[in-house]
């Protein structure tokens, strides 16, 4: 309800501790919910990735339970339906030959 920006959300769901392709980060902040259609736009996003062969996405935050102005920052986030994604390119041990 309301905008990205100024709004909250009724139905949210919490995003799953990890999923294939996605591992999610800092639930103890409690910003791991969203909109139905979010989290599973997030489910097939981390999938397609994964069948790309990109390494596994990290899901930061999302939003609050019932949407709503976090403590810190994320103005978009108040409506469940932005998500933080981050990609790790860092460098890896290499792998042992198959």
């Amino acid at each position: 309800m309301g905008g990205t920006g100024l709004g909250c959300i009724a139905g949210a769901v919490s995003v799953p501790a990890d999923g294939p392709g996605w591992q999610a980060v800092r639930l103890s902040r409690n910003r791991h919910w969203g909109h139905p259609a979010l989290i599973a736009t997030l489910e097939g996003f981390t999938r397609a990735a994964q069948a790309a062969g990109f390494p596994p996405l990290w899901i930061g935050d999302l939003g609050q339970p019932r949407g709503g102005p976090m403590p810190y920052g994320h103005a978009s986030h108040q409506a469940g339906l932005d998500a933080d994604i981050w990609l790790d390119l860092g460098p890896k041990p290499p792998r042992p030959p198959r």
